[in-house]
């Protein structure tokens, strides 16, 4: 395996999960920490290390995460980045250019039963890769919208935002629409949804000289359009935190 590979790394408790990315070599990886709970919860029974204080909101801050481990089921020879989960972590969507693929980057996903089990083999979304590369993943909490980055060959528009959505989770994903409010005539990237899907953040280089900058969009209801995006100067983090 070459070491210069981008691999996915996951970051896993009972209670939560977290994939990232990094250069090892040829690898998934995969770390543990106590569980997140709310101050009237019991005492994590497994966990010996002391309760942590109580933060304003009667949330427990996690612990600390373990030495991250390698996911055998879902790395590659290749490169595996942009990983993105549903809210119950039983879907993964990551980008690799591994072979089977359209070309290129391509999205790939895999399921498993429980969050105690292991991952099925990943599997390319005919429907949505092509040959021009789809990178920087988001997937809405409910799985049923599937955000992405892609640049057309031709377009004199960069990295543009796509998105697929489907009626249900047995759905298959559907050929994806461009989502014109969010994109410029520069490139965006660095997509990311939360949880309520009524805020939308993501990376682009639109504002010329001022190099990349991050903007935030906001709807009424995951059904809705996006407003127009607004840099991060233009806006609070007050008003538009991720919930």
């Amino acid at each position: 395996m070459g070491s210069r590979n981008r691999d996915l790394n996951m970051v896993s408790a009972r209670s939560c999960q977290f994939f990232e990315f990094a250069a090892v070599a040829g690898c998934m990886l995969v770390t543990a920490c106590g569980t997140i709970h709310n101050a009237s919860q019991a005492e994590d029974p497994v966990s010996d290390a002391a309760p942590s204080p109580e933060v304003s909101d009667g949330a427990m801050p996690p612990r600390a995460f373990s030495t991250p481990v390698p996911i055998a089921e879902l790395n590659s020879n290749a490169t595996e980045a942009w990983p993105a989960l549903t809210d119950d972590q039983l879907e993964i969507y990551f980008s690799s250019d591994r072979p089977g693929g359209e070309g290129g980057y391509d999205i790939w996903m895999s399921k498993r039963v429980s969050v105690d089990d292991m991952w099925q083999a990943p599997s390319p979304i005919a429907t949505i890769n092509t040959t021009a590369g789809e990178t920087h993943l988001a997937v809405s909490s409910d799985g049923l919208q599937l955000y992405y980055t892609m640049v057309v060959s031709g377009s004199m528009t960069g990295a543009d935002v796509y998105v697929s959505a489907r009626a249900s989770r047995a759905s298959p994903w559907p050929a994806p629409t461009l989502v014109s409010e969010l994109n410029s005539i520069g490139n965006e990237n660095g997509v990311s949804i939360s949880r309520d899907g009524r805020l939308f953040a993501f990376d682009s280089d639109r504002g010329g000289a001022s190099g990349r900058d991050i903007y935030l969009a906001t709807r009424p209801e995951p059904s809705a359009a996006w407003g127009i995006p607004l840099g991060m100067s233009e806006t609070t983090f007050v008003e538009t935190r991720i919930p």
